[in-house]
C-alpha cells in the first residue's frame, strides 16, 4: 500500500490498524515515510509499561531502548501510562518505574496507573484447590 493509498483512509481506520500492531511495530511506522498521516498524537495517547520481564526481554518486557525511542519521538502525546509490575519483585520494578518517571517530566500527564501481578495468579490458585 503506497502513502497515497494510507492518506484515503479514515482517521479511526488507521489508528486501529496501528493499534493492532506490537509496540516495536508501532515505533518502526510511526518513523516510517509518510508518517505524517499516522495518527501519531492519538496512538501514543495511552502507554503501559511491562515491567514484569528482565529488560533483556525484547519479547515480553518494555526494552529500555524502545521506551527512551519512544520518549524522544511522542513525550508530548503521553497523557496516560500505566505500569504493570510484579508484586513480589517490587524493588527491582520500582526502580525501574523511577527510571522511567524521571524522564516524563515534561509530559502533560492526566493519569498514572499501576497494575500490580502476583505469581500464582489467581486462576493459578483456584485450580490447585479443585
Amino acid at each position: 500500500m503506497s502513502s497515497e493509498d494510507w492518506g484515503n483512509l479514515p482517521h479511526h481506520v488507521i489508528l486501529q490498524i496501528f493499534q493492532s500492531l506490537s509496540l516495536v511495530e508501532q515505533a518502526r511506522a510511526s518513523g516510517a515515510e509518510g508518517r505524517e498521516r499516522f495518527p501519531t498524537s492519538d496512538l501514543w495517547r495511552r502507554f503501559e509499561f511491562d515491567l514484569n520481564q528482565p529488560a533483556t526481554s525484547y519479547l515480553r518486557s518494555t526494552h529500555p531502548d524502545l521506551i527512551q525511542q519512544i520518549f524522544k519521538k511522542h513525550a508530548q502525546h503521553l497523557q496516560n501510562v500505566s505500569f504493570k509490575v510484579k508484586v513480589e519483585s517490587c524493588t527491582e520494578f520500582a526502580e525501574a518505574a523511577c527510571d522511567i518517571l524521571s524522564q516524563l517530566v515534561d509530559c502533560a500527564i492526566k493519569t498514572l496507573g499501576l497494575i500490580p501481578t502476583a505469581q500464582p495468579s489467581v486462576m493459578d490458585v483456584s485450580q490447585v484447590r479443585a
